[in-house]
Protein backbone atom coordinates (compact mmCIF):
# COMPACT_ATOMS: atom_id res chain seq x y z
CA UNK A 1 0.00 0.00 0.00
CA UNK A 2 1.13 3.22 -0.77
CA UNK A 3 0.07 6.84 0.68
CA UNK A 4 -0.84 9.78 -1.26
CA UNK A 5 -1.63 13.11 0.39
CA UNK A 6 -5.20 14.05 -0.37
CA UNK A 7 -4.65 17.71 -0.50
CA UNK A 8 -1.63 17.28 -3.67
CA UNK A 9 -4.81 14.85 -5.09
CA UNK A 10 -7.53 17.30 -5.17
CA UNK A 11 -5.18 20.04 -6.14
CA UNK A 12 -4.25 18.13 -9.30
CA UNK A 13 -7.60 16.44 -10.22
CA UNK A 14 -8.75 20.42 -10.68
CA UNK A 15 -6.26 20.86 -13.65
CA UNK A 16 -7.40 17.36 -15.31
CA UNK A 17 -9.25 17.72 -18.35
CA UNK A 18 -12.86 16.38 -18.32
CA UNK A 19 -14.17 14.57 -21.87
CA UNK A 20 -10.92 15.15 -23.51
CA UNK A 21 -10.78 12.66 -26.67
CA UNK A 22 -7.50 11.96 -25.51
CA UNK A 23 -8.24 9.92 -22.66
CA UNK A 24 -5.88 9.41 -21.07
CA UNK A 25 -5.90 13.11 -19.78
CA UNK A 26 -9.14 12.94 -18.00
CA UNK A 27 -7.30 11.73 -14.22
CA UNK A 28 -4.36 12.05 -12.52
CA UNK A 29 -1.20 10.40 -13.22
CA UNK A 30 0.58 8.94 -10.39
CA UNK A 31 4.68 8.56 -10.57
CA UNK A 32 5.95 6.40 -7.64
CA UNK A 33 9.99 7.31 -8.43
CA UNK A 34 12.77 6.10 -5.62
CA UNK A 35 12.84 8.54 -3.22
CA UNK A 36 9.73 10.88 -4.25
CA UNK A 37 5.76 10.51 -5.85
CA UNK A 38 4.58 12.48 -7.91
CA UNK A 39 1.19 13.67 -9.15
CA UNK A 40 0.79 15.36 -12.60
CA UNK A 41 -2.74 16.63 -14.42
CA UNK A 42 -3.15 18.61 -17.54
CA UNK A 43 -5.99 19.69 -19.61
CA UNK A 44 -3.62 20.70 -22.24
CA UNK A 45 -3.71 24.78 -21.37
CA UNK A 46 -2.73 24.08 -17.60
CA UNK A 47 -0.63 21.43 -16.27
CA UNK A 48 -0.42 20.69 -12.43
CA UNK A 49 3.22 18.80 -10.87
CA UNK A 50 3.31 17.69 -7.05
CA UNK A 51 6.02 16.43 -5.31
CA UNK A 52 5.85 14.38 -2.24
CA UNK A 53 9.30 13.26 -0.96
CA UNK A 54 9.01 9.59 0.49
CA UNK A 55 11.14 6.47 -0.02
CA UNK A 56 10.02 3.66 -1.89
CA UNK A 57 10.79 -0.40 -1.93
CA UNK A 58 10.59 -0.49 -5.57
CA UNK A 59 12.94 -2.35 -7.92
CA UNK A 60 11.53 0.22 -10.72
CA UNK A 61 9.49 3.26 -11.05
CA UNK A 62 5.60 2.69 -10.73
CA UNK A 63 3.28 4.97 -12.40
CA UNK A 64 -0.59 4.65 -13.24
CA UNK A 65 -3.64 6.95 -14.51
CA UNK A 66 -6.26 7.34 -11.82
CA UNK A 67 -9.66 8.24 -13.64
CA UNK A 68 -11.49 11.27 -12.61
CA UNK A 69 -14.46 9.59 -11.53
CA UNK A 70 -12.28 7.50 -9.48
CA UNK A 71 -11.02 10.11 -7.65
CA UNK A 72 -13.94 11.90 -6.86
CA UNK A 73 -15.74 8.76 -5.66
CA UNK A 74 -12.47 8.25 -3.47
CA UNK A 75 -12.62 11.46 -1.82
CA UNK A 76 -16.22 11.93 -1.25
CA UNK A 77 -16.45 12.65 2.74
CA UNK A 78 -12.66 11.86 3.01
CA UNK A 79 -11.40 13.34 5.67
CA UNK A 80 -7.82 11.80 6.22
CA UNK A 81 -4.76 13.64 5.13
CA UNK A 82 -3.60 10.50 3.49
CA UNK A 83 -5.42 8.60 1.12
CA UNK A 84 -4.32 4.98 0.15
CA UNK A 85 -3.26 3.26 -3.06
CA UNK A 86 -2.76 -0.12 -3.26
CA UNK A 87 -1.97 -2.23 -5.80
CA UNK A 88 -4.37 -5.58 -6.33
CA UNK A 89 -4.14 -8.82 -8.32
CA UNK A 90 -5.34 -9.07 -12.26
CA UNK A 91 -4.11 -5.55 -12.63
CA UNK A 92 -6.82 -3.21 -10.63
CA UNK A 93 -6.09 -0.90 -7.92
CA UNK A 94 -8.01 0.61 -4.91
CA UNK A 95 -7.91 4.37 -3.70
CA UNK A 96 -9.64 4.52 -0.48
CA UNK A 97 -11.12 1.14 -0.72
CA UNK A 98 -12.61 2.05 -4.59
CA UNK A 99 -11.43 -0.33 -6.44
CA UNK A 100 -10.75 0.62 -10.55
CA UNK A 101 -8.86 0.29 -13.47
CA UNK A 102 -6.33 2.21 -14.15
CA UNK A 103 -6.49 4.29 -17.12
CA UNK A 104 -4.87 2.95 -20.75
CA UNK A 105 -2.63 5.18 -22.83
CA UNK A 106 0.66 7.27 -22.51
CA UNK A 107 0.48 10.12 -20.48
CA UNK A 108 2.38 12.99 -22.16
CA UNK A 109 6.16 13.98 -21.01
CA UNK A 110 5.36 16.54 -18.79
CA UNK A 111 8.74 16.99 -17.94
CA UNK A 112 9.06 18.57 -21.54
CA UNK A 113 6.76 21.47 -20.23
CA UNK A 114 7.78 22.62 -17.18
CA UNK A 115 9.76 25.71 -17.89
CA UNK A 116 13.02 26.06 -15.95
CA UNK A 117 13.47 29.86 -17.11
CA UNK A 118 11.24 33.16 -17.97
CA UNK A 119 11.59 35.47 -20.18
CA UNK A 120 9.82 37.97 -17.69
CA UNK A 121 8.07 39.26 -21.35
CA UNK A 122 4.28 39.80 -20.14
CA UNK A 123 1.58 37.00 -21.62
CA UNK A 124 -1.89 37.37 -21.82
CA UNK A 125 -3.90 34.22 -19.72
CA UNK A 126 -7.79 33.44 -20.15
CA UNK A 127 -8.93 34.33 -16.49
CA UNK A 128 -10.69 31.47 -16.31
CA UNK A 129 -7.18 29.29 -16.08
CA UNK A 130 -5.83 31.86 -13.61
CA UNK A 131 -8.91 30.95 -11.07
CA UNK A 132 -8.20 27.29 -11.84
CA UNK A 133 -4.86 28.03 -10.03
CA UNK A 134 -6.78 30.18 -7.36
CA UNK A 135 -8.42 26.82 -6.11
CA UNK A 136 -5.70 24.87 -6.23
CA UNK A 137 -4.07 26.89 -3.87
CA UNK A 138 -7.19 26.59 -1.91
CA UNK A 139 -7.29 22.90 -2.07
CA UNK A 140 -3.88 23.20 -0.72
CA UNK A 141 -4.52 24.68 2.16
CA UNK A 142 -3.66 28.57 1.42
CA UNK A 143 -5.62 30.72 3.00
CA UNK A 144 -5.59 32.76 -0.14
CA UNK A 145 -5.67 32.11 -3.71
CA UNK A 146 -2.40 34.24 -4.56
CA UNK A 147 -0.35 32.42 -6.97
CA UNK A 148 3.13 34.22 -8.94
CA UNK A 149 3.33 33.69 -12.84
CA UNK A 150 6.42 33.41 -14.04
CA UNK A 151 5.89 34.93 -17.39
CA UNK A 152 7.78 34.30 -20.57
CA UNK A 153 5.64 36.31 -23.23
CA UNK A 154 4.33 33.82 -25.81
CA UNK A 155 5.72 30.52 -24.29
CA UNK A 156 4.31 28.66 -21.34
CA UNK A 157 4.58 30.14 -17.89
CA UNK A 158 5.14 28.82 -14.87
CA UNK A 159 2.91 28.97 -11.76
CA UNK A 160 3.84 28.92 -8.34
CA UNK A 161 1.43 28.97 -5.63
CA UNK A 162 3.15 31.14 -2.34
CA UNK A 163 4.23 28.64 0.60
CA UNK A 164 3.76 25.82 -1.56
CA UNK A 165 7.51 24.52 -3.24
CA UNK A 166 6.31 21.32 -3.67
CA UNK A 167 3.89 22.46 -6.63
CA UNK A 168 4.75 24.00 -9.91
CA UNK A 169 2.15 24.83 -12.60
CA UNK A 170 2.25 25.94 -16.44
CA UNK A 171 0.12 27.50 -17.67
CA UNK A 172 -0.45 28.70 -21.83
CA UNK A 173 -1.04 32.10 -22.99
CA UNK A 174 -3.46 33.40 -24.90
CA UNK A 175 -2.59 33.29 -28.71
CA UNK A 176 -1.38 36.79 -30.13
CA UNK A 177 -4.44 38.68 -32.02
CA UNK A 178 -4.16 39.53 -35.43
CA UNK A 179 -4.53 43.08 -34.71
CA UNK A 180 -2.76 44.72 -31.71
CA UNK A 181 -5.25 45.72 -29.20
CA UNK A 182 -5.40 49.91 -28.76
CA UNK A 183 -5.58 50.86 -24.92
CA UNK A 184 -8.37 53.17 -24.28
CA UNK A 185 -7.87 56.23 -22.93
CA UNK A 186 -11.15 57.76 -22.88
CA UNK A 187 -11.50 57.17 -19.09
CA UNK A 188 -8.82 59.43 -18.13
CA UNK A 189 -10.29 62.47 -19.70
CA UNK A 190 -13.14 64.86 -18.91
CA UNK A 191 -15.93 65.05 -21.46
CA UNK A 192 -16.59 67.63 -22.94
CA UNK A 193 -19.00 70.70 -21.69
CA UNK A 194 -22.50 70.63 -23.15
CA UNK A 195 -22.31 73.76 -24.84
CA UNK A 196 -19.09 73.13 -27.04
CA UNK A 197 -20.35 69.67 -27.26
CA UNK A 198 -23.46 70.86 -29.40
Amino acid sequence: MMLLKTDHLKAAALCAATKDIRFYLNGVFVEFLLEETRLVATDGNIAAVLRDEQKHTLDQCVSLIIPNDVIKRALTGWKSGGSSLESLNGGLWSLNSVVFTPMDGRFPDYRRIVPTKASGAVGQFDPELLAVFGKVAKALGQKTSAVHIWHSGTDAAAVQVLGRPEFTGVMMPLKKPKEAPVMSTWGAQWPAPIDQAA
